[in-house]
């Protein structure tokens, strides 16, 4: 389900507001953010499938694209002031952080973004209780989030903000019981026990409420670590 709309909280875009120059958007998922932080002039994309750049790239008209794997940058360091990984940070190979740190300039800060659906509201933990009734593992991932974990270890991003933001996506039944059955969960009677959850909690005329957590993440980078790697990958150069 798309989180990206009207009901996106306009202070998580403040937060991750990115300081003067140019901004590095790593992948296609970062689009909808990157829109609404700078002028697409000043973005540069990348992500390794050319086929989906080609695809996105009326979204960004003026963007640069570059299809190139974040870890493997083929671009001049310290050359962006600003980093924006939207909802494929958990997607990305570890050594993809020193990549992306190479690439800001002195004071240059890393941007990173993801939402994700808050299933401990009450009537959620209900709709999973009737889905895992025949799949075990449905609506149990936590999207991704823990796998973030990762920049609190990154010595490149040592200094790391982190904000929440709370957000309220209206649902109709069908796309209700479409997610749900995305879930591989496509049984008679828990799509009509689901209805009966729907129907029983949603006011007429008026859809239902998914909730979701906005996490926003930002750090500048430091350059100390950044110039102890390069100088390592510059001696392998070296041929005697």
């Amino acid at each position: 389900m798309a989180v990206m709309g009207s009901s996106f909280p306009a202070a998580a875009y403040a937060w991750l507001a990115p300081p003067p120059g140019k901004l590095l958007a790593v992948g296609t998922k970062s689009i909808p953010f990157a829109q609404q932080l700078v002028t697409s002039d000043r973005v540069t994309l990348v992500d390794p499938d050319a086929q989906s750049l080609w695809e996105n790239s009326d979204r960004l008209p003026s963007a640069r694209m570059i299809a190139a794997h974040p870890e493997k940058l083929p671009l001049r360091p310290q050359l962006f002031s600003a980093v924006l990984v939207s909802q494929c940070l958990q997607t990305l190979p570890q050594h993809a952080l020193p990549s992306l740190a190479r690439s800001l300039s002195e004071g240059g800060q890393l941007l990173v973004h993801l939402t994700v659906r808050d299933d401990t509201v009450p009537w959620v933990q209900r709709l999973a209780e009737i889905v895992r009734k025949v799949n075990p593992t449905a609506m149990t991932s936590d999207g991704g989030l823990s796998s973030l974990l990762v920049l609190d270890d990154s010595p490149h991003f040592p200094k790391l903000d982190h904000k929440t933001f709370r957000m309220w996506v209206p649902v109709t039944k069908n796309t209700l019981l479409k997610m749900v059955k995305d879930s591989d969960v496509d049984d008679a009677e828990v799509l009509d026990e689901v209805s009966e959850l729907y129907d029983s909690l949603a006011r007429p005329a008026e859809p239902l409420r998914l909730p979701y957590t906005v996490h926003c993440w930002r750090s500048t980078v430091d350059h100390t670590r950044v110039k102890v790697d390069l100088l390592f990958e510059d001696s392998l150069r070296f041929r005697l």
